[in-house]
């Protein structure tokens, strides 16, 4: 059995495994790499939830995936992509200014210029908050938040081919622009999937991926 993994973890996979075919016990257990007793807990999990169904031929149990539990597998995935890259969005607050002394000997620009840098990062992330947030309302919050993923990565990319200080200020205040298309939206896309009940914790997840 791989360590380390989440009870949550091996029920999305266990469900990727189902919906991809329908599988035998024996099967199940050896893609997911689970004991017998651990698959047998989840199994009747799965069953009182109606993700998944157990169908009976020639003696042999099959499992196939309900309409709830393809819902289910979704909005997992989706929520994980949504996290993770918020860990993403979290690293391009922090992933320059370690650099300021190779920038500027590099570039032959002093220190205290260089402290426009970050500056120039947090102009773009904040004044384009309420601009994200009406072009998400127009565009949905998932169309919005991958444009400004997209964003952040090109411009990111584009900081290590910076020439001169007005460059590498344009990209990172580019790169703080994406930032901000995609921190807001993002949160409306949570929202969608979990619902207003389970809001609370689909946001602790969130803000804690931003510390990690």
């Amino acid at each position: 059995m791989r360590k380390n993994r989440s009870e949550s973890r091996i029920i999305f996979e266990l469900l990727a495994i189902i919906d991809y075919e329908h599988c035998t016990s024996s099967m199940i257990i050896r893609k997911a790499n689970i004991p017998y007793n651990k698959f047998k807990e989840i199994e009747e999990v799965l069953l009182k939830r109606e993700l998944i169904i157990k169908e009976i031929d020639d003696d042999k149990s099959y499992y196939k995936i309900t309409d709830r539990g393809k819902i289910m597998e979704k909005r997992t995935f989706h929520a994980s992509s949504i996290i993770l890259s918020r860990a993403v969005y979290a690293i391009n607050w922090y992933n320059v200014s370690p650099l300021f002394i190779l920038i500027s000997s590099s570039l032959a620009i002093s220190l205290s210029q260089l402290g426009l840098v970050p500056a120039f990062f947090l102009l773009g992330a904040g004044i384009f908050q309420i601009p994200a947030g009406i072009i998400s309302s127009v565009y949905g919050p998932k169309r919005t938040a991958m444009f400004g993923m997209y964003v952040l990565s090109i411009f990111t990319i584009l900081s290590g081919f910076a020439w001169n200080l007005y460059s590498i200020l344009f990209f990172r205040l580019m790169v703080g622009v994406g930032a901000a298309f995609y921190f807001s939206p993002a949160i409306g896309i949570l929202k969608n999937l979990f619902g207003q009940n389970r809001v609370g914790l689909a946001m602790g997840f969130y803000n804690a991926e931003f510390n990690l």
